[in-house]
């Protein structure tokens, strides 16, 4: 990057051009003697690459004519903040805003970038939501761009803000209930034939799906009970039947959804299952 004292030798050199007619084009008329190769400052006022860029020797102090850049209203971020709650990345920024300033988050590794789900505006800047599940985030470092719309080379990135280490888990396991969302309401009684039961929810399409039914603690050790019937009817709903034989004891049975091929990935309904043997 040049230094300020090279900034303001081009400005200069810039200042003295003159842009005329020659053979029916434009170019930038430089007083002295020719810029390609041996003046550097100059070369780096019109573009020149070692004598073979738009900007190539033609006549003694001549060159094609090169528009100056816009000038860039520097993007200036005072403030950045990142909080990841499974599985929205809040970031709050502020800034000197424009309108129409374009907001991205990319991953340094991989090149994946999101635009924000959802904006909301607070005093001096904004809140931003990213969704890390639609599409699936690669993991990695990402970092935030904020671009000028009518100077997309006038920009600021802020690195590293955030350190994703894989996919989201994007299951959620809500009420478990009888069929048609029927609660439990108390114990249920007997032995035998298996209870058909369901759990509403998110996220069941998101991945190949499992139940677990284990004793929570009350009545004895927890017991892991046989899951059979597994339905995924639609990303909201799964239904299931749970065996009744004689390993199912008195105690309090808890369900957990989880992804059988994303070990951890997992979440628990939210009540649990009273069960008392007849």
């Amino acid at each position: 990057m040049a230094g300020s004292d090279e900034q303001e030798r081009i400005a200069y050199y810039q200042s003295r051009k003159q842009v005329g007619p020659y053979l029916q084009r434009l170019y930038s008329f430089f007083p002295g003697q020719p810029t390609v190769p041996n003046n550097e400052t100059a070369n780096k006022a019109i573009y020149i690459n070692n004598g073979r860029g738009p900007g190539d020797k033609i006549l003694n102090g001549i060159t094609p004519f090169v528009p100056e850049p816009l000038p860039c209203d520097e993007v200036v971020l005072t403030n950045l903040s990142a909080v990841f709650v499974d599985p929205t990345l809040t970031v709050t920024i502020e800034w000197n805003l424009l309108p129409g300033d374009i907001i991205t988050l990319f991953n340094t590794s991989s090149g994946q970038v999101l635009v924000p789900s959802l904006v909301t505006p607070i005093l001096g800047g904004l809140s931003l939501e990213f969704d890390m599940t639609a599409p699936p985030v690669t993991a990695g470092l990402w970092s935030l761009k904020i671009a000028r719309a009518d100077n997309l080379d006038c920009f600021a990135v802020r690195n590293g803000i955030f350190q994703f280490t894989g996919a989201v888990c994007a299951i959620d396991a809500g009420a478990w209930t009888f069929p048609g969302g029927v609660p439990f309401g108390g114990p249920v009684f007997g032995a035998g034939l298996p209870i058909s039961v369901e759990i509403t929810g998110s996220g069941f399409l998101s991945c190949p799906i499992g139940v677990s039914v284990d004793r929570d603690g009350l009545g004895g050790a927890p017991a892991t009970q046989t899951v059979s019937s597994l339905v995924v009817v639609n990303d909201n709903l799964i239904t299931f039947d749970v065996s009744r034989d004689g390993i199912m004891n008195f105690g309090t049975y808890l369900a957990t959804v989880f992804c059988t091929d994303a070990p951890g990935c997992s979440d628990e309904a939210d009540n649990i299952l009273f069960y008392v043997v007849a």
